[in-house]
């Protein structure tokens, strides 16, 4: 996921202005500037920070019926399985700072949160595109395991 990240924001970013990488007791109570959180909540603490946002109303990360977890779109719930794992890949405008985004790439297993990132950094232009910049979207994305690649979206849903 770093991987994906920095070998494409070095494309674009100078040497003056590098992006960060930082852990996430460095980032608790900041809400300054652009954020892209790998992982889930259990695994993030700034991924719990932004679903517990009140303008988050695109997924909530719960428990299904048979205790598992999933990302619930909307009422649309969506859990690892046999076929392989998914992901969430949102973006928020930052309530607290304008133009900036908030941006989460969770799985409910590692590939799904792989899969997720890969899906962001390699349609970055086309996300774009397709939702502007003002709009906050959330896509579910399917990723088979052992293969980031597989990447794809499942289920869109954008306020």
């Amino acid at each position: 996921m770093t991987k994906y990240s920095s070998s494409e924001f070095a494309l674009f970013r100078q040497n003056t202005n590098p992006v960060k990488i930082v852990l996430d007791e460095e980032v608790i109570n900041n809400w300054e500037g652009t954020f892209i959180c790998f992982g889930s909540s259990d695994s993030n603490i700034k991924t719990f920070d932004i679903e517990s946002l009140n303008e988050n109303n695109l997924y909530s990360f719960e428990y299904g019926a048979n205790g598992n977890r999933c990302f619930n779109i909307n009422g649309e719930k969506y859990s690892i399985d046999q076929n392989g794992d998914v992901g969430i890949l949102l973006r928020l405008n930052n309530p607290y700072h304008d133009g900036y985004k908030l941006f989460v790439c969770a799985g409910i297993g590692e590939w799904g949160t792989s899969g997720a990132a890969y899906y962001l950094f390699n349609n970055w232009r086309r996300l774009h595109k397709r939702f502007g910049s003002k709009t906050n979207f959330a896509l579910a994305i399917k990723v088979d395991i052992n293969s980031d690649e597989s990447s794809r979206v499942i289920r869109e849903y954008q306020v």
